[in-house]
């Protein structure tokens, strides 16, 4: 059995004495092998080097999907405000405006 890439979850490639995945070139296994100190080092630079790319892409999700959240959250509150009275009707013009800030498109 092939090990899969914990960040885009594709089944790896062997090449030579490591599993590297196909889509985004990580490290995701390794064959074990007699290596020297020197190889055994560069090895672990990469391994550290994909996870550090793994966390910061998952921390730049993180971002865009609470920013995309509370762009959501406003959209709501001002349609209960409308719903209340106490806004303008403005025939979905601020919904569509929040919506194509998060890249949803409205027709």
């Amino acid at each position: 059995m092939k090990p899969g890439c914990p960040k885009c979850f594709k089944v790896a490639e062997k090449n030579g004495n490591e599993y590297i995945c196909p889509s985004c070139g990580d490290v995701v296994a390794q064959i074990p092998a007699t290596l020297s100190i020197e190889e055994q080092n560069e090895l672990l630079k990469k391994v550290n080097e994909s996870y550090v790319r793994i966390i910061n892409d998952l921390e730049e999700d993180c971002e865009r999907y609470f920013d995309q959240r509370n762009r959501l959250i406003e959209c709501l509150r001002f349609y209960e405000r409308l719903a209340r009275g106490r806004e303008v009707n403005d025939g979905g013009r601020r919904a569509r405006t929040l919506l194509a800030e998060i890249g949803v498109n409205v027709e």
